[in-house]
């Protein structure tokens, strides 16, 4: 309701942030609102060069966003976040409920201007932090084991290769790369967005459950 011309503010604003000036121009002239989000969680400079427009009524807030310092290294494995921190796949959405901390909460009586009435009683529930999850994996290792099928995928052209790692003597899981080769033949480590093929995918041990069954008969 603030913004002066809706179509000239998303004009303005549309290079800037990506997005179709049509689309803009809608959001601003919606009647059953008023708020719209323009863009979310953009780089600071494109903030700034929206605000340098002083456009009335667009205004800014600060929200976190998720940063991968390893890049593509276990993304299937690790998964990722929506854009309010929900879990969405890998082990950000299994343990979406361990990492995810708890709101608090304070219940009090108030007076007509909204300012709590002494001695009256009041009831606080702190905010309870997520815990921490620590996985067995070897950043070290996973890097190799992701390299070693990138090259193999890449020699052999294939459509794409598995690889586990584990510690015999603890059963640690110490890495699960998983590369494909998408459709313009780029081989690639998978993304936090595709599947987490050694968990997922099922392969026919053949032979070497053979060694079951033997360790059977010895003991």
């Amino acid at each position: 309701k603030l913004i002066p011309d809706a179509a000239v503010a998303a004009e303005q604003i549309a290079p800037i942030v990506g997005i179709d000036a049509a689309t803009l121009a809608k959001r601003f002239r919606q009647k059953n609102s008023s708020f719209a989000y323009v863009a979310r969680q953009v780089d600071q400079s494109v903030a700034d060069r929206v605000k340098a427009l002083a456009i009335p009524g667009i205004e800014f807030q600060s929200e976190p966003r998720r940063f991968y310092p390893s890049g593509d290294l276990a993304s299937p494995v690790l998964g990722v976040v929506g854009i309010d921190d929900n879990g969405l796949a890998g082990s950000e959405y299994l343990l979406n409920h361990t990492l995810t901390g708890h709101s608090g909460s304070r219940r009090e009586e108030v007076d007509q201007f909204g300012r709590r009435i002494p001695e009256t009683e009041q009831h606080l529930k702190p905010a309870a932090p997520g815990k921490d999850v620590v996985l067995t994996m070897d950043s070290g290792i996973q890097y190799e084991a992701q390299q070693a099928l990138i090259d193999e995928v890449t020699r052999v052209n294939a459509d794409g290769a598995v690889s586990l790692v584990m510690d015999l003597k603890t059963g640690d899981i110490l890495a699960a790369a998983t590369v494909t080769k998408g459709e313009d033949g780029t081989v690639r480590a998978a993304s936090g967005t595709d599947r987490n093929r050694p968990f997922t995918d099922v392969y026919e041990p053949g032979s070497t459950n053979k060694i079951i069954t033997m360790s059977a008969a010895i003991e």
